[in-house]
């Protein structure tokens, strides 16, 4: 139906025929919310593939195009050196986190099963989005590549959100799903449509296809944090797109006589890395990590919205009077040692806040306790607080 439909168009440099197939996408993503809810399963192995081979091939027939090659080698190593580093820091951000199993299939069957339901799909969109922004003429092409940007991500935005519908939907997770599938999903379109306008298809294939692989068959994954997975998907996109609009800008001659000043991605380096240690600074990978304060239980010393910085330190370091934090319930907390006791050959800390009328309840045990309090910086951890009272 979809190839009766496309063959039917005059395809070449056709804004209406460019139109309708980015209708034809709208229209699907719509219809999928239908399907996925009505039949999860069918629509990953049946539905979702299918549509998108018959569309992809629908327009290889309808669209000749050959592909530019003024970049094409160096947009290729870009995206293959990209792919590494996102591997690299994600698997040494493991060393620190810890490691969990893999939860997937990562046999060859998964790996097939995988591919199927998600590598197709990756393949065609890639090589639907070359065609159709690549058959517009030069002055619609940004007109074109926003509607196919805004159309593919509300198409994986929407995927993410029926995947996601029966979880509780609160304040606290829109601002999460926001930064984690949203944001990411968003800046990996706006990559891929300049790619696609610039080069071809083949290197975003190629990015995303061997992170998912990664994901598919690694037996192990990081215990990541979802700041710390989000910052990775945001960033890595951005400096790839920087350097290959870095690399055009270079040879383009027209760019050049008019004398337009590109930023080199080099410059971006130092940011990226600030930008990634603060992330795991946050994280509490390093010894040392900063705590928001929610409770007024340490009035005056501590007060609300304050941040402590912890460190972490062994339990034979802690003297009485220092404020640590420690594990309860699975919650952080942050108060006074009063006392320190030895049960069998085990330290044993009682804790108060200070503006507590009474110690509390239970005991603090050695390997409960997170770090000791070593600075307090006033007020600065207000939006954390307000977030986390959000959820």
């Amino acid at each position: 139906m979809i190839i009766y439909i496309v063959e039917g168009i005059n395809m070449q440099r056709s804004k209406t025929a460019n139109y309708i197939i980015i209708g034809i996408i709208f229209l699907y993503t719509l219809l999928s919310v239908r399907y996925m809810y009505s039949g999860f399963v069918t629509y990953l192995y049946f539905v979702n593939p299918i549509f998108w081979l018959s569309l992809c091939v629908a327009l290889s027939l309808g669209i000749k195009l050959l592909y530019s090659k003024k970049i094409q080698t160096e947009v290729v190593q870009y995206t293959s050196i990209a792919v590494l580093y996102y591997i690299i820091i994600y698997m040494v951000a493991g060393a620190f986190l810890g490691f969990v199993t893999n939860q997937m299939n990562t046999t060859a069957t998964g790996f097939a099963h995988n591919f199927w339901m998600y590598g197709t799909v990756i393949i065609a969109r890639e090589i639907i989005r070359f065609k159709v922004i690549n058959n517009s003429f030069d002055k619609d092409k940004v007109k074109i590549g926003i509607l196919l940007i805004i159309a593919f991500s509300l198409f994986e935005i929407l995927t993410q959100i029926v995947n996601t519908a029966l979880i509780k939907i609160t304040p606290y997770y829109i601002v999460k799903q926001l930064y984690t599938q949203i944001l990411p999903i968003i800046i990996k379109n706006i990559l891929f449509t300049y790619i696609a306008a610039n080069s071809s298809y083949i290197s975003a294939i190629l990015y995303e296809l061997a992170i998912k692989t990664f994901f598919w068959v690694s037996p192990i994954l990081t215990d990541a944090p979802w700041i710390l997975s989000a910052t990775i998907d945001a960033v890595v996109p951005i400096i790839l797109l920087l350097y290959i609009m870095y690399t055009k800008n270079k040879k383009d001659v027209f760019v050049k006589e008019k004398k337009v000043i590109y930023i080199d991605p080099k410059s971006m380096v130092p940011m990226t890395i600030l930008a990634i240690v603060i992330v795991w600074f946050t994280a509490g990978i390093f010894p040392i990590k900063p705590v928001a304060i929610a409770t007024g239980s340490m009035i005056p010393n501590i007060n609300i919205g304050d941040v402590v910085i912890t460190k972490k330190v062994g339990p034979d370091k802690i003297q009485l009077n220092d404020i640590i934090e420690y594990k309860y319930d699975n919650v952080s907390v942050v108060h006074r040692v009063v006392q320190i006791n030895r049960e069998n050959d085990i330290l044993v800390f009682t804790t108060k806040g200070d503006s507590n009328s009474s110690k509390d309840r239970d005991p603090v045990l050695e390997d409960d306790v997170i770090g000791k309090v070593i600075l307090r910086i006033p007020l600065v951890g207000y939006p954390a607080v307000l977030l986390t009272n959000l959820r």
